[in-house]
């Protein structure tokens, strides 16, 4: 939710902004959207809920592109691993898990481990199932210009 306060009455402040691009937006009823573009109510308020598109590890900074705001809000994104399927987030040893991570620095590459065992391309088939990439030549993951990747794996004997 973003709630926009001090700007002129009844004024036009253009788009919502995440780091410098525009964002979908949704009214929640202070101030009013027409094509993207929000209006403040009489008061000089607005509330909007935005969808936050991938992005790279970090402060980001929330704006308008039309008035000029003496402070921008800012929002903090982080790292997120995500089970991605088998739906349930459960499964058993020699099934195959498909994890996305989003908020990583662009071409961060990390070794991934599932609970302290690291995952390989030999023992576990790792391998990518949409964004970024494994290198083979370390079995590291490699996260796409977005900070994002997503690959799947064979999961290791868990402990008894």
């Amino acid at each position: 939710m973003v709630i926009g306060t001090g700007f002129p009455e009844s004024t036009d402040v253009g788009r919502i902004t995440f780091d410098g691009n525009s964002v979908a937006i949704m009214s929640t009823g202070v101030g009013t959207i027409e094509e993207g573009s929000v209006t403040t109510d009489e008061t000089g308020v607005f509330q909007v809920r935005m969808v936050i598109p991938s992005a790279t590890t970090g402060v980001k900074q929330v704006g308008t592109d039309k008035v000029f705001a003496k402070t921008k809000g800012s929002f903090e994104v982080q790292k997120k691993l995500t089970i991605v399927s088998p739906d349930s987030a459960e499964g058993r040893s020699g099934e195959t898990l498909s994890l996305k991570g989003t908020g990583f620095a662009a071409s961060e590459t990390r070794i991934l481990r599932f609970n302290g065992v690291s995952i390989t391309s030999t023992d576990h088939r790792l391998g990518p199932d949409g964004g970024g990439q494994v290198l083979s030549s370390s079995d590291q993951v490699q996260a796409d210009s977005r900070g994002s990747f997503q690959v799947k794996f064979t999961m290791p004997p868990l402990p008894s």
